[in-house]
């Protein structure tokens, strides 16, 4: 994750039908927040933890932590196809 919205990593080709974002380290789709967003000319959705990471748990007054840009997708595109992974190695 990072904190400056100009270095997120950006989700460009994006299909609800097809895909899904994966999260990992016992996260949910209740641990991010889907916001309307522009970025790059582009309208989209920015996924933000809802809490510090567990990394950085300990201190809470750390700025939001961004995990990625999807383009040309709403909150609600996204909140549907958002999955923990588990095993991931």
């Amino acid at each position: 994750s990072v904190t400056d919205i100009n270095q997120v990593d950006i989700i460009a080709d994006f299909s609800p039908a097809e895909d899904t974002i994966g999260l990992t380290e016992g996260q949910d789709a209740t641990n991010v927040i889907l916001t309307t967003a522009t970025l790059g000319g582009f309208s989209g959705t920015l996924i933000q933890f809802a809490a510090p990471p567990p990394a950085n748990a300990q201190d809470p007054a750390q700025p939001p932590f961004l995990l990625g840009f999807v383009a040309n997708a709403s909150p609600g595109d996204v909140a549907s196809r958002i999955v923990t992974i588990t095993d991931f190695v």
